[in-house]
């Protein structure tokens, strides 16, 4: 089908998600049943999809183009910072997610020696994480 006016605004509404299918029928002036029958149709699914993943792109650019400041912002708080809590919340999110997360298995046996179990899956080669 060649999609109408109504057709891509059905589409922006459905993706905004911030109006029931009966609302977004209503806004452009046709029926329920129809709106179902146009998520059925290969051209507006198609361009649905196709706008859905425009915005993926657009997000990702964003969030790409914000990992330099939130990286040296971290650094900035680890390194400088005169809030130890602070300093100490980013040192252990940072080592979180380069996968060093502590190990709970944590032993004490009857002479008092502790034995830490060692459960962070680690590289062949590198001896970091995978």
């Amino acid at each position: 089908m060649k999609l109408t006016k109504r057709h891509r605004t059905a589409i922006e509404l459905l993706i905004e998600g911030e109006l029931s299918i009966d609302e977004i029928a209503q806004n452009v002036k046709t029926t329920r049943q129809t709106l179902y029958n146009w998520r059925k149709d290969a051209d507006f699914e198609q361009e649905y999809n196709e706008q859905l993943n425009e915005i993926e792109r657009r997000t990702k650019r964003r969030i790409s183009r914000m990992v330099d400041t939130a990286l040296e912002r971290q650094e900035r708080i680890l390194t400088k910072s005169r809030n130890d809590n602070a300093a100490a919340m980013v040192a252990k999110d940072v080592l979180d997610r380069a996968g060093y997360a502590p190990d709970s298995n944590i032993n004490v046996n009857a002479e008092g020696v502790v034995q830490i179990i060692d459960d962070i899956p680690r590289g062949e080669s590198d001896g970091k994480a995978d």
